[in-house]
């Protein structure tokens, strides 16, 4: 499944959640908060076979800290009143 997602999001093709290698960085965000809220775990957002794990859970920590909340369910509500789904 993971390469299935990884292909859907250019993840696989560009190697990373930041934005990096032509998909912008809301863009990344959005498709990682998007896989958040369909209840995938970190592991299985990892962009490809041996992909990087830390890289995914760095950008959700960074999120957290611009949408200042705590919690992942919290950065989910935030990013809603946002607009951001």
């Amino acid at each position: 499944m993971r390469h299935l997602w990884a292909d859907r999001t250019g993840a696989r093709r560009h190697g990373s959640w930041s934005g990096d290698g032509g998909i912008s960085t809301h863009q990344a965000a959005r498709t990682l908060l998007g896989l958040l809220a369909a209840n995938l775990t970190d592991e299985s957002i990892a962009p490809c076979p041996g992909g990087r794990l830390a890289g995914v859970q760095h950008r959700v920590h960074d999120l957290m800290r611009e949408f200042n909340v705590v919690t992942r369910f919290q950065l989910g509500l935030a990013a809603r009143d946002k607009d951001w789904d």
